[in-house]
């Protein structure tokens, strides 16, 4: 079985630890997923808990089709509309019937 792709949105002050718990079961090598990270750029990213990451692609690089489910995680920057280009791609995937997974306080500001 050929592994899917499981895309987690990375940017400044992102809550790193609300992934905690599931990109490792969706990272198992022995699994049927595997987590690449997205950012606005390639340029590295410092999570609000301090963490820095460097995205593996960008959004505009992203295609429906490259993806199982894009994971948008909290932050206070969604209240500030930050990233609008990452809300974008997600109504993008969402009208296309793909998964996504948001922080309920992004589903209140849709």
């Amino acid at each position: 079985m050929e592994k899917q792709a499981v895309h987690l949105f990375v940017f400044t002050t992102l809550s790193d630890w609300e992934a905690s718990y599931v990109l490792p079961m969706l990272n198992d090598p022995a699994g049927r997923y595997f987590v690449c990270t997205v950012g606005v750029s390639r340029e590295p990213v410092k999570t609000l808990g301090g963490v820095t990451i460097l995205p593996d692609m960008t959004l505009a690089e992203l295609e429906l089709m490259q993806s199982t489910l894009l994971i948008l995680l909290g932050s206070d920057d969604w209240v500030q509309g930050k990233y609008s280009e990452a809300i974008e791609k997600a109504k993008a995937f969402l009208a296309a019937d793909e998964h996504v997974a948001v922080p309920p306080l992004l589903v209140a500001l849709s």
